[in-house]
């Protein structure tokens, strides 16, 4: 018969119930540490990416607005507007027939290559009816051709095109090509278009977007329709800067109402207000966001907290390629 000594027997005892629960009491709070800490780090990582891809968002919508800024008043091989045929004022008559024109002649009127909008929208009655505007957002109109040259065969019957040499250029629409022009000469399509902020985007009608008026060339004539540009704009401020001194730079920086001399235009500051896509849950965007003419803050819910979107603030300032611009307040 084996005996087994007290001195073993307590060598071999395991864990007491206390001390079984003082250690799962800590293996909780460990657990219970990590999980909150990775909890915060996905959150951190989360809300790292939607700034990052608000931001990228803002940067792709301005680079595209800068784009078009840079060409206005650029008709092909020229940029004096004054050797453009069949180009005509609203108060002219029709010369080619637009479908939806924003106004009469809106999109052949290439005397006036920029027109801004400050803070309404000058086409509510027309092109820009039922978009679903955001009140207190500017229209930007922006005239220009695109820089493709395009062949005969390219051309298509409900296009608009400006065929263009060193000396001189015209508007046509179709396929058949207006004559007198060197060897040598291009046709570049007419872009005449009208950037502006909308309450709903075509992949969420709850978020704002930033759309734009383009020529459908699809059918016989013409037409004034609206696309998407990006999703998460919700508002577009700009101002054009004068040159006063006649030095070539702009000595400050006003909005469309308030240009007494449109030949004075160098520039164009640029601002876009991003948000993002989803609220979050316990943010408060509580910053008062200043720029422009603007003072922006979120709008209150029915507790008396603010929204609970995240927002940024795009901006750039763009020199015209040609100062031989001019610009009118509304339509």
């Amino acid at each position: 018969m084996t005996t087994t000594s007290a001195a073993t027997r307590s060598q071999q005892a395991g864990f007491s119930l206390i001390e079984l629960m003082v250690g799962l009491a800590i293996g909780v709070f460990l657990i219970a540490g990590t999980l909150s800490v990775y909890q915060e780090s996905q959150s951190a990582i989360l809300v790292s990416e939607r700034m990052a891809r608000m931001q990228e968002s803002g940067r792709y919508a301005v680079s595209v607005i800068e784009e078009d800024i840079r060409a206005v008043g650029l008709w092909g091989l020229l940029n004096a507007t004054e050797y453009v045929a069949g180009r005509a004022t609203p108060a002219e008559p029709v010369g080619i027939l637009v479908n939806s024109d924003c106004q009469p002649n809106w999109t052949v009127n290439l005397d006036t290559p920029i027109e801004g909008a400050n803070d309404v929208n000058a086409y509510a009655a027309s092109c820009l009816s039922g978009v679903n505007y955001i009140p207190g957002s500017d229209v930007l109109v922006l005239r220009s051709t695109n820089e493709t040259d395009l062949a005969p065969g390219d051309l298509v019957p409900g296009g608009l095109y400006i065929r263009s040499d060193q000396t001189h250029a015209e508007i046509f629409q179709g396929t058949a090509l207006p004559g007198g022009f060197a060897a040598g000469a291009r046709i570049n399509a007419l872009r005449s278009t009208a950037y502006f902020v909308s309450s709903s985007s075509d992949s969420d009608p709850q978020m704002p977007s930033l759309r734009r008026t383009v020529i459908d060339d699809s059918g016989a004539l013409p037409v004034v329709a609206t696309e998407e540009v990006i999703a998460g704009v919700e508002d577009i401020q700009v101002q054009y800067g004068v040159d006063l001194s006649g030095d070539g730079s702009a000595n400050s920086y006003i909005n469309a109402d308030a240009v007494a001399d449109p030949s004075q235009i160098v520039s164009l500051r640029l601002w876009l207000r991003m948000r993002t896509a989803r609220s979050e849950v316990g943010f408060e965007d509580d910053i008062v966001w200043e720029y422009s003419d603007q003072r922006f803050t979120a709008t209150a819910t029915v507790d008396d907290t603010d929204d609970a979107f995240r927002r940024t603030l795009v901006s750039k300032t763009i020199e015209l390629r040609n100062r031989r611009v001019a610009i009118t307040n509304g339509a």
